[in-house]
């Protein structure tokens, strides 16, 4: 999950993500996977993941997908 650009609009995507969550899974549910992912996951902000791919050896990067706060990104060596 990539970090909004600014707190206000991460806070927004996160809860339109917690609302489409709501859409198959009870409170519960939402909540102890919030908690699971706090626990383990560190987000970054695009620039932030594109940099480090580069750093890796990455010679071609190109987002393909964007939903909310998620992306997809296709890397070539």
């Amino acid at each position: 999950m990539e970090v909004g650009k600014g707190p206000r609009l991460h806070k927004m995507l996160e809860m339109y993500n917690w609302d489409l969550k709501r859409e198959k899974y009870n409170a519960d549910e939402v909540l102890a996977d919030e908690k699971d992912l706090r626990d383990v996951m560190k987000p970054l902000t695009l620039e932030e993941n594109l940099n480090d791919l580069r750093s890796v050896g990455f010679k071609e990067v190109e987002v393909v997908w964007r939903f909310n706060n998620f992306v997809g990104i296709l890397c070539i060596k």
